[in-house]
């Protein structure tokens, strides 16, 4: 029986690795794009392989429209735009499509845009200015 498990279990992990590749490069081009932009990474930011896997599993889950809902639902949460204690934006790429949990939570927050959400270029005068973002590059 436990083998049979065993057997069954690298059945459906090789299966999620298959559909993983699947998954066309100019989709997780395109979302890693669109994350690195709205996040204003600067073009030395590198698509890696534990960014491109967390990108592809979640086209593979979610589609691409709502993948790319998650990567830019953070803009609509204060906290996550740096109103909270640190001061710190929450933006990495790790945290945004970290699980199930997560991509909802963002691509939930790009659906419905509270109204209470900080105008995300605002933000950014605001950090420019305050000299924030200045040590960054931006």
């Amino acid at each position: 029986m436990l083998l049979c498990i065993a057997r069954y279990t690298d059945i459906v992990t090789k299966s999620k690795i298959e559909q993983l590749a699947e998954v066309p490069q100019s989709q997780v081009d395109w979302i890693f794009n669109l994350w690195r932009i709205g996040c204003q990474k600067n073009t030395n930011t590198k698509l890696d392989d534990k960014r491109e896997v967390l990108i592809r599993r979640a086209i593979r889950d979610f589609g691409v429209t709502d993948t790319a809902r998650a990567v830019i639902g953070w803009k609509y949460s204060a906290f996550h735009c740096g109103d909270n204690p640190e001061g710190r934006v929450y933006n990495n790429l790790e945290l945004l499509l970290r699980d199930a949990a997560h991509i909802e939570q963002f691509r939930d927050l790009a659906i419905n845009k509270p109204k209470h959400a900080v105008n995300f270029k605002q933000h950014v005068k605001h950090a420019k200015r305050s000299g924030s973002l200045s040590a960054r590059g931006f």
